[in-house]
């Protein structure tokens, strides 16, 4: 006589949505730090503003110019603080986005060559400040810190893993 045995095991692991909360979980914690990261490289005073600037000057229509109030040097890129507080950022899933909604944002960060007032006879050179850059180490500058949100995120999610039954 012949004994024949077989044995089936079948796991039942979603892995994928396993993965996917995990992923997810991180992320809510990764990119309200990176957010944060960002807004203090904004402030940092590596990012210094070495000319007088004039502010509320009018031109009229015949050419004429009301002087505006001149605001001495050096400060730094926040100013006013506009541009800092036009930051928004959303999470969707392991997706963040991260905007400042001022019209100039892009002309701070990335440096621009302008004309004040549409003035073609005057330039003005604005030198590139690249905050979310130099926070996520595709610069080096000196005074910030990169985050290391690589790292940030793979404990992060290593311990949202591990939580999930």
């Amino acid at each position: 006589m012949r004994l024949k045995s077989r044995v089936s095991v079948q796991v039942n692991l979603d892995v994928a949505g396993k993965s996917q909360r995990a992923a997810e979980s991180a992320a809510r914690i990764v990119f309200p730090e990176l957010n944060s990261a960002f807004q203090d490289a904004i402030g940092s005073p590596v990012w210094q503003w070495p000319r007088e600037t004039v502010r509320g000057a009018t031109y009229r229509r015949d050419g004429t110019r009301t002087p505006g109030k001149v605001v001495k040097a050096p400060r730094n890129i926040v100013d006013l603080g506009t541009l800092r507080a036009s930051n928004y950022f959303s999470i969707s899933g392991t997706m963040g986005t991260f905007r400042w909604a001022v019209g100039y944002a892009t002309a701070v960060h990335y440096g621009a060559e302008i004309y004040p007032w549409g003035d073609k006879t005057r330039t003005v050179n604005l030198p590139a400040r690249p905050w979310t850059d130099a926070v996520l180490g595709k610069i080096l500058v000196a005074g910030i810190e990169p985050y290391n949100y690589k790292e940030v995120y793979k404990t992060a999610f290593v311990a949202a893993w591990n939580k999930q039954r």
